[in-house]
């Protein structure tokens, strides 16, 4: 592989952190939307995740109790070793997936914290 002569270390170590900080913009940005206009659906996705710790579909659990068990018949959903296909599931499902997902990729000491807007640049 050529290096590009004005690719030094520390300006691709500096490119790696400012993708890195616009993903975690963009998770912030679209957990901030689906708290906005369904707050229980991630309140249930929080909660899922201190009860499990990892997205349904990175576990096996044949038979929920309890909370789970609440929370996979409001959902309607497996523990799969996969995330069904949107088109597969119910909206609601999708969107408690969706919010499993975004909040299992912030940093976890931000997990359990409401999400604040990140800024939008216009």
């Amino acid at each position: 592989m050529t290096d590009h002569p004005k690719r030094t270390e520390s300006g691709l170590e500096r490119l790696q952190a400012e993708l890195a900080a616009l993903k975690l913009d963009s998770i912030r940005q679209r957990l901030a939307l689906l708290e906005t206009q369904v707050p229980q659906i991630v309140a249930d996705a929080r909660r899922f995740l201190v009860l499990e710790h990892v997205p349904p579909w990175e576990t096996v659990l044949l038979f929920p109790e309890g909370e789970l068990a609440s929370l996979t018949d409001r959902y309607d959903f497996d523990f799969l070793r996969r995330r069904p296909d949107p088109q597969q599931v119910a909206p609601a499902t999708d969107l408690f997936f969706e919010a499993i997902e975004l909040l299992y990729e912030l940093p976890r000491d931000e997990q359990d914290a409401p999400v604040k807007p990140a800024p939008v640049e216009h």
